[in-house]
């Protein structure tokens, strides 16, 4: 007699090798199932170690951007931004800009005789004395790793430079609860189109012909 199809060769009913047959696709479908899991928890787990390193790389940028002392930019960080943001801007809005160059006079006489934690406390005052003159959009930067300063500031033509500088040395004289900063200064302006650290050495020249004027002038 043939076989019917509610019967196998073995003599097992049709249910029951049904019933096996979903037990077996059950337990494949957990296998698939635990198999994504493991790779999903691995790949979050990967990705969180990403992160990690992502939030590390971005903390260090910002390190390396900022003077450690007095939180301002340090020359590194400012032209990345100058390049990346504010000259663009700049020409979108056909604006020049300042640059103004300070130096500290009597830093290294504060560090000789009052010693470097007195120096550091003196730059310390003149970033925040100088932050205390700027506009909204205005930097300061600490272009050296010592006493010198760079103030930029995008500029309008009708703008007087001599306001700013007046207000910068305002500063520096200090008052009643502040003591005096001895600060040299020179500024220069430029356009978008001008190549920036030229017109920073410009500042910086009479910033030095104006600190040996000061020092001709006290017989020094």
């Amino acid at each position: 007699m043939e076989n019917t199809d509610s019967q196998k060769s073995e003599g097992r009913p049709a249910s029951v090798e049904s019933s096996s047959n979903n037990d077996s696709f059950s337990e494949t479908l957990q296998g698939i199932e635990k198999d994504r899991r493991e790779y999903y928890r691995s790949f979050l787990e990967q990705n969180k170690d990403l992160e990690n390193i992502i939030d590390k790389m971005i903390e260090l940028e910002k390190e390396s951007s900022f003077d450690s002392l007095t939180g301002a930019f340090n020359q590194r960080g400012f032209m990345m931004i100058l390049q990346k943001n504010i000259m663009p801007r700049l020409k979108r809005e056909n604006l020049s800009f300042l640059v103004v160059f300070a130096d500290m006079d009597n830093l290294k006489n504060i560090n000789d005789t009052q010693g470097h934690g007195e120096g550091n406390k003196a730059i310390i005052q003149m970033v925040e004395r100088t932050k205390s003159c700027l506009r909204k959009g205005d930097f300061v930067v600490r272009w050296t790793r010592g006493d010198e300063f760079l103030v930029f500031m995008p500029w309008k033509p009708n703008e007087d430079p001599n306001s700013v500088i007046n207000r910068l040395n305002s500063a520096y004289q200090g008052d009643e609860n502040n003591q005096k900063i001895g600060v040299s200064i020179g500024y220069a302006q430029g356009r978008h189109s001008d190549k920036f650290l030229e017109v920073v050495e410009k500042a910086d020249k009479v910033m030095y012909e104006n600190k040996r004027q000061r020092k001709q002038n006290n017989g020094e």
